[in-house]
């Protein structure tokens, strides 16, 4: 991933990777035409591993509208995710192969 690929956080700002990734993080990276079920079911699971994973894991969504990634970020606090980190990916991609599955991945 390019150093200087850039994200917006939830109030707005921009943020560049070099200094999102300063500490180790769990990453989900998922985009909006990933399947539903796909993307549900890792929410599920961060949310059965809450405890564990609390300040460890963020989410990085590709979002054609940037709303969505205000009203996704509500839904998941409401759905006990309320410590969660969730960024906007500006560019439609990180640039590495396994986007190319057009599924939600992991990766640290």
């Amino acid at each position: 991933m390019d150093k200087n690929t850039r994200f917006l956080d939830i109030k707005g700002n921009l943020i560049l990777a070099k200094d999102l990734f300063k500490t180790k993080k769990i990453v989900l990276r998922y985009s909006e035409s990933n399947c539903e079920d796909c993307i549900s079911s890792e929410i599920n699971t961060i949310l059965n591993n809450n405890n564990e994973l609390k300040e460890r894991i963020i989410l990085i969504a590709y979002y054609k509208n940037k709303r969505d990634l205000f009203v996704y970020h509500k839904e998941f606090k409401k759905k006990g995710l309320d410590n969660i980190e969730m960024y906007l990916l500006t560019e439609n991609g990180l640039n590495v192969s396994i986007e190319k599955l057009n599924m939600p991945f992991y990766f640290v």
